[in-house]
């Protein structure tokens, strides 16, 4: 019997999850013969795929876990070529965490050379490691880009590569009818000066809101929900009427929230937490103060004023990120602004040193000025624009059949 044709995904993380989901659901729509296997998550499952391990509930293991989060890849590897010899793969598509795919795409090139392999997200190499583009051309066919600079940048590397749009674009949101938003129906939780949680459903029409997003990952947490917090202390003396809420992704970073906290409850000011609504979040605070990463395009695609910060200490900052990057910016709307030939649109503070006091003034003119934010939505706008033009999971799944040499319908 002839092994059974199909296509590899391989995710780590929940934004990997994300990204995958409605390309799966697309792919299972128009060619519902063709085998999804994966490595990834709940979302990936629902869309339609046969799970070969779930990899991607959490975010990928840093610091004192790393070693054996690295062990258990190995032994997935040995898995995995047993794996692929059974199976027909026509097509592998990584999303995100190069550090545990590289690996997978170089098994696949070694054991399947007649396979395409398309990136699903680009690895950041114009942001720091181009050292690693030669790894790159060896190991993918095509890159589908988030970032509408990206492709003109892989090009002169010679690596073909094309925009697709993201998912998180509010028209691809509504026209798939798949929000990334989880659990959207739950209420906020608020959390009391005394560290106490109380559900409560939100502010009155006349305050403003700030909203608080200080990262997914629990080391990022760590890193800016105590600078977050003490900074809309500081905005509540100015700001009597000020609501606080702050987006968790999941329930374990809801906890990471709860728990620093309580061991700073000083600092804390009365804030509610929204589980898993960080889009929703967004669309409702007036101001968001957000640790820098894909929630600052998020929040830029939703025409949210904002201000973009990350902690980092001085030894990290100045010898080892700032020598490995060639950027100046390192918010993604201040990227993809730079890259149009557009001045800055965000108040950015990366790498930032804890201190909240630039951070209240920055969100006080903000807050302070309707004017200032009408100008920042503006400028959000126009940045965002290319978003309008390309649905996600169209030009994504369109790109996989081409490479694959399937038709597209």
């Amino acid at each position: 019997m002839s092994p059974r044709r199909g296509m590899l995904f391989s995710a780590f993380e929940p934004s990997g999850d994300e990204l995958a989901a409605p390309v799966i659901r697309r792919l299972r729509d128009t060619h519902p013969d063709l085998h999804l296997w994966a490595l990834g998550g709940p979302r990936m499952q629902q869309a339609g795929a046969e799970m070969i391990e779930m990899t991607a509930q959490h975010a990928a293991m840093l610091g004192d876990d790393l070693l054996p989060h690295l062990r258990r890849h190995v032994a997935r590897l040995g898995q995995l070529k047993s794996f692929v010899a059974r199976h027909d793969i026509v097509a592998h598509v990584p999303i995100d965490s190069p550090v545990l795919n590289w690996s997978i795409c170089q098994m696949i090139r070694d054991r399947r050379p007649g396979a395409r392999i398309a990136h699903l997200s680009a690895p950041q190499l114009w942001l720091w490691g181009s050292s690693r583009i030669g790894k790159l051309r060896r190991l993918t066919d095509h890159v589908l880009c988030l970032l509408p600079f990206e492709p003109a940048w892989f090009t002169r590397q010679g690596v073909r590569a094309t925009f697709v749009g993201h998912p998180l674009a509010p028209h691809t949101l509504t026209s798939e009818h798949h929000n990334l938003d989880q659990n959207d129906a739950e209420p906020m939780i608020q959390v009391n000066e005394t560290g106490h949680a109380n559900v409560n459903m939100g502010a009155s029409d006349e305050s403003l809101t700030l909203g608080l997003l200080p990262g997914s990952r629990e080391h990022e947490i760590r890193m800016n929900w105590p600078t977050m917090a003490r900074t809309a202390n500081m905005l509540r003396r100015r700001f009597a009427d000020l609501c606080v809420t702050v987006a968790a992704a999941d329930e374990r970073a809801a906890q990471s929230i709860d728990a620093l906290s309580q061991k700073r409850r000083c600092d804390s000011p009365p804030f509610r937490v929204r589980v898993g609504q960080t889009g929703q979040t967004l669309r409702d605070c007036d101001v968001a103060l957000i640790a820098a990463g894909t929630a600052t395009l998020q929040a830029a695609m939703l025409r949210t004023p904002m201000v973009a910060m990350y902690n980092l200490n001085w030894f990290r900052a100045n010898l080892l990120i700032r020598p490995m990057t060639t950027s100046n910016t390192y918010a993604l709307p201040n990227m993809i602004a730079e890259a149009a030939g557009r001045p800055w649109v965000v108040p950015e503070f990366v790498p930032h040193s804890g201190d909240p006091r630039p951070l209240v003034e920055a969100l006080t003119l903000l807050l302070a000025g309707t004017h200032r934010r009408a100008a920042q939505r503006e400028a959000l706008r126009a940045i965002t624009e290319p978003y309008e033009h390309v649905p996600f999971a169209d030009a994504a799944t369109q790109c996989v059949l081409q490479l694959a040499g399937y038709t597209t319908q």
